[in-house]
Parts: C-alpha cells; structure tokens; sequence
C-alpha cells in the first residue's frame, strides 16, 4: 500500500469519525439546551468536572461538568464537545422528575420535559427536595 492511499485513508477515517460525533453532539445533545437554555449557577454552586450522563439513548461517559445550586443543575459538556457546537444546559429543579434509583444507589434515572437524564445519585437528589 502506498504512503498516498494510508494518508488518503487516514484523512477519510477523520473526517467520518469528526462527522459522527458531530451528529451525536447536535442530534443526542442539543435537544437539552434547547429545551432548557444556560444560566450562570450561581456562586455557591457545588460543582464536579468530568461526570457521566445519560440523555435519552446516548451515554457521555466523563464528559459533562456539573454545577448544582438551588436553583438548577447545570450541565455543560467538555471542551471538545463545545467545540463542536455543544452548549450548556441548565435544568430547573421544578422540572426534574426522579424515576429510578439503581440498585447501589449511585445512579439516579430522572425526566426533565421530555429527556430522560440518567446521572451520579450526588447531583439529581437534590430533585427530591
């Protein structure tokens, strides 16, 4: 194989997996913050970098920073996936409805509108109160 196709063959690789995590940013992701737009958290908010999150069917292991304050829980996605269009949300805790706990009681699997939001136990409790 020729240097000119594996570089060929590279590039095209990129450009379908830049392609993928595109469409999983706009079309997994972004039904939330359009639903429920940023706000500030405010500055005693209890804050988490690199969270795992469930929204809808798709899993971002690690990759949403979470703020919680009295107000709202805030999710904003890491640095890579705002770069690819992905803006933060801020949920109204008046909206979050607690489905399921997981056995261990680590998880929590919650509906906020129309998303189902499965995260850490730490921050979606605070629903409950």
């Amino acid at each position: 194989m020729s240097w000119q196709l594996i570089i060929a063959l590279v590039g095209l690789l990129t450009a379908m997996d830049a392609v993928i995590i595109w469409s999983i940013v706009r079309f997994g992701w972004g039904p939330l913050p359009r639903s429920f737009p940023a706000q500030d958290p405010r500055a005693d908010a209890v804050s988490r970098k690199h969270q795992s999150f469930r929204i809808n069917l798709l899993s971002f292991g690690f990759c949403i920073n979470v703020a919680v304050d009295e107000q709202h829980l805030h999710l904003t996605p890491i640095k890579l996936l705002r770069a690819l269009g992905a803006k933060g949300s801020s949920i109204p805790w008046d909206s979050i409805r607690i489905e399921k706990r997981s056995t261990r009681g680590r998880w929590l699997t919650a509906r906020a509108g129309s998303h189902t939001i499965r995260g850490p136990a730490w921050c979606l409790e605070l629903a409950q109160r």
